[in-house]
């Protein structure tokens, strides 16, 4: 408030939490001198020291502690903002409706806590996996520095777990929990080498205290997935309640309620995941061993888009945008607020042939709030009632709930299966000149900084290039 007007609010925030907030505050400052924080003279300067270098004021009135991470920002933060900021040890001011977040390109290992069932697991952070001949992950900006797990490293005792989770998080709401996954494994391929079953784990409603796994302890929904799809009907894609594994008949899985619901070999995962090979350093570097290609189903040998979807009481887990597994209370009780976890995991007592190929990444988590959003038309029913339609001519058209499978086109990465869509055409059978068609939401007026999101396919007839 320039003038001085007593119009504004002030507000104290402690450890991201609102302490404290008053009304009527106006200008807090009046003069043209410098601002700063530290110490006090008279009773509107505040800095640490005059210009001379003495102390200003009495001793009593300096601030006697340490002021670390000071910012002033040209908007207001929102309460979200405020308290990501704080979860995120400050390093990154996250975009609205952004919670925590952490790129892993330095050792961020102060924000979180390391759970493990023994010290023959290991976390490395800021580990540069381009030395295994990994690219960038797809969120990165050509950074090549994430973090590293590994368990049942030389002297396994049985099956071993590390977990991770941000220190004093405490999510709730809806949210999203984002990241990149690459899971290694060792060769040969198809089948694998010795010990080459190992599980990249996360979940959320956790405590944030323990280590996440299959154990009694574990609490929250969470899931797992296997890198070379060596568990077979047992699971490779696993969801968890707690310490309960859901079995393949649950109907948590979308792949079905088959036996082999979990299995890589299931259509369901084989479509959508084609078999990859090892990256050509690691070929090199291991020539007996990291040969051959993945089955089709398996996820590893390639950046993953992980993410966990929280909205009320139930939570999502999908790859790619292709959904695994939903979990809700009708399959057993389980808190959906809280701190979440990423983690690795193996199931068996084994050690694997070749540690230097036995492993898995993540990189660039992140923690987003599901907002209401200001418009949406998933166009899965007729809704063209809700659209003002133009075109240049009759010789355009515009069909709702066009079912796009017809034409062999899978779905659409946010439409959970579905193949029902808009359907745009122009110039179709005697064309003037130039046409198009457009349409807008009736009576939409949107303000304000906004984003528009949609999926989009475009087709055209051949032969091609030309």
């Amino acid at each position: 408030d320039t003038d001085g007007g007593l119009t504004g609010t002030l507000k104290g925030y402690v450890n991201g939490a609102l302490a404290a907030e008053t009304d009527g505050v106006g200008q807090l400052d009046n003069h043209g001198n410098a601002n700063g924080i530290g110490g006090i003279n008279g009773v509107s300067f505040y800095v640490d020291e005059a210009k001379d270098g003495t102390l200003m004021g009495t001793d009593f009135l300096h601030f006697n502690g340490v002021v670390d991470e000071f910012a002033i920002f040209n908007t207001v933060l929102t309460d979200d903002q405020i308290a990501g900021r704080y979860q995120n040890a400050g390093y990154e001011i996250l975009p609205e409706g952004g919670l925590f977040a952490d790129d892993f390109d330095s050792d961020s290992s102060g924000n979180w806590a390391v759970h493990k069932s023994t010290d023959d697991t290991a976390v490395t952070f800021a580990y540069d996996y381009s030395a295994d001949g990994i690219p960038a992950a797809p969120n990165s900006d050509g950074s090549t520095i994430g973090i590293k797990f590994e368990a049942n490293i030389a002297d396994p005792t049985g099956a071993e777990a590390v977990s991770i989770s941000p220190s004093g998080g405490n999510f709730t709401g809806d949210y999203e929990v984002k990241f990149d996954m690459w899971i290694n494994a060792n060769g040969p391929f198809p089948g694998g080498g010795g010990g080459s079953t190992e599980f990249i784990t996360a979940g959320v409603g956790t405590t944030g205290d323990h280590l996440q796994w299959a154990a009694d302890t574990a609490d929250g929904a969470w899931f797992g997935v296997t890198g070379e799809g060596g568990s077979g009907n047992s699971g490779d894609f696993r969801a968890h309640i707690g310490g309960a594994r859901q079995d393949a008949e649950s109907g948590a899985y979308a792949a079905g309620i088959t036996a082999d619901s979990r299995n890589n070999t299931n259509a369901h995962y084989a479509d959508a995941f084609p078999g990859q090979s090892p990256p050509t350093a690691q070929a090199a570097a291991f020539p007996d061993k990291q040969t051959g290609a993945l089955q089709n189903g398996a996820v590893g040998f390639a950046w993953r888009q992980v993410t966990i979807t929280k909205i009320g009481d139930s939570v999502t887990w999908a790859i790619d945008g292709v959904a695994i597994a939903t979990l809700n209370q009708s399959l057993g009780a389980f808190t959906t607020e809280g701190n979440i976890f990423v983690g690795y995991y193996d199931a068996f007592s084994s050690v694997s042939d070749n540690r230097a190929t036995s492993f898995g990444l993540v990189d660039n988590l992140r923690v987003v709030e599901i907002q209401t959003p200001l418009f949406g038309d998933d166009f899965d029913s007729d809704s063209s009632g809700n659209w003002a339609v133009h075109k240049s001519t009759d010789d355009t058209a515009v069909t709702f709930a066009y079912d796009y499978s017809a034409d062999g086109i899978p779905a659409a990465p946010n439409s959970d299966g579905t193949t029902l869509g808009i359907k745009f055409e122009v110039n179709i059978a005697d064309p003037t000149g130039a046409e198009a068609v457009s349409i807008s939401p009736i009576d939409a007026n949107f303000t304000g900084d906004y984003q528009l999101n949609f999926d989009m396919w475009i087709n055209a007839n051949g032969p091609f290039p030309g």
